[in-house]
């Protein structure tokens, strides 16, 4: 499998436990590589404008910027960026 064929992942959750979580499951997919993990919102968008992942798995309930807010930023830079939601 070449570089271009791995999916880039950037994880974003509040909760360190999921983080860590995540990132191991996708860590340990052949095809699927994890560039960058963030712990809040604002940290999440500043990840994604340098990574530009291929999809960003994020947390709806986060510090400082929420889940919708660094959505509508994506989305204002690319509006076909991959983004599933997780929240509990």
């Amino acid at each position: 499998m070449t570089t271009s064929d791995t999916i880039r992942v950037l994880i974003a959750d509040d909760h360190v436990t999921v983080l860590e979580g995540l990132a191991a499951i996708i860590g340990r997919q052949a095809d699927m590589q994890v560039v960058a993990e963030a712990e809040n919102g604002h940290e999440a968008l500043e990840h994604w404008l340098v990574y530009r992942p291929d999809v960003t798995l994020l947390d709806l309930r986060m510090p400082l910027l929420n889940g919708v807010g660094v959505i509508e930023a994506i989305h204002q830079q690319d509006s076909a960026a991959r983004v599933i939601v997780l929240t509990t």
